[in-house]
């Protein structure tokens, strides 16, 4: 099988198909349709920069991809796909209120949007957060450039292409969200360049040593080097229905 083009992904087939839920949360199932098919909403991303290492946990682990693309001409697009798959489940949220958000005890229900904000200012995009699922019904998929790899393989500075589902509508009194899962994610390390060159001493060379190593420290001390970014979760960024309606 193979997803679907960004490009060809009409927002008003979205359907939802089933219900379940307990105590905590309420699940709502999406699908695709399309001449009648019925079908999971899977997409692929453009390839994306990848700077963290997953944060692992019991049957699932968490991670941050920054929304920095390879081909700088993809980040737009790909931007506007996710902010308008926001913009339909806040519509449809509104349209199917009286049964999404039935038993749920809270007057005020906020919606977690998928793109979060960043707190490295190096990525304007924001981040996607990302869980990496292992279970006995579904598994994703992880790959680098010759083989299936385990979650702690993952290489922490690489570029990243994924085919995504969009999966669920996860309700619950904190509020809801689109729950997107990876089924493929194939890493591609990338490598610095070797050069891995240092001083050598030479004779007449030992009068400025002293004067050589403090320029050293002084241009370290001055941070001319490009240091790797960090970025952290956005702390529960939402916005409400009600306000985005439109």
């Amino acid at each position: 099988k193979e997803p679907i083009k960004l490009s060809k992904i009409n927002y008003d087939n979205i359907v939802y198909t089933s219900i379940k839920e307990n105590n905590r949360k309420k699940i709502i199932y999406l699908k695709y349709k399309d001449k009648n098919k019925i079908s999971n909403l899977v997409f692929q991303t453009p390839t994306l920069l990848n700077i963290n290492k997953p944060i692992i946990k019991n049957n699932y682990s968490e991670i941050d991809i920054p929304i920095e693309c390879k081909k700088k001409n993809k980040e737009n697009g790909f931007v506007d796909f996710l902010n308008n798959l926001d913009k339909k489940i806040l519509y449809d949220a509104s349209n199917y209120s009286s049964s999404w958000f039935k038993n749920i005890d809270n007057d005020n229900i906020l919606y977690q949007k998928i793109i979060r904000s960043s707190n490295n200012n190096l990525y304007e995009n924001g981040i996607i957060n990302l869980k990496i699922i292992s279970t006995n019904i579904f598994k994703t998929v992880l790959r680098n450039e010759k083989k299936i790899i385990k979650i702690n393989e993952i290489p922490q500075n690489s570029w990243v292409k994924m085919i995504l589902e969009c999966y669920a509508i996860i309700i619950s009194e904190n509020g809801f969200s689109l729950f997107i899962r990876p089924v493929i994610m194939y890493f591609k390390e990338i490598k610095n360049n070797n050069y891995n060159y240092k001083f050598i001493k030479e004779s007449d060379d030992s009068e400025n040593d002293n004067d050589d190593n403090n320029e050293i420290e002084e241009l370290e001390s001055n941070d001319i080097f490009i240091k790797q970014g960090e970025i952290k979760n956005s702390s529960s960024e939402y916005s409400s229905t009600s306000s985005n309606e439109d």
